[in-house]
């Protein structure tokens, strides 16, 4: 059984190809790298309950992830 690589030194470029080759620990990279500026972001434009802006930040990466197929750097 082979280890998870390591992707916290890896381009986003790098990451992106990965997960267009369906590595499941290049969407989880992604996630974490993420979640926390978009998260922010989101409440400051939506405001209100932190939960309207947690559950908006999931609909962003399940379109961002449907969509990977058109990123270009």
């Amino acid at each position: 059984m082979s280890s998870a690589p390591d992707l916290s030194g890896a381009s986003d470029q790098e990451v992106v190809a990965l997960a267009l080759e369906r590595c499941t620990e290049a969407y989880t990279e992604l996630v974490h790298r993420y979640t926390e500026p978009i998260l922010r972001h989101v409440h400051e434009v939506v405001g209100g309950p932190k939960e309207r802006a947690v559950d908006l930040t999931q609909i962003s990466f399940i379109k961002v992830f449907s969509g990977l197929h058109t990123y270009r750097p």
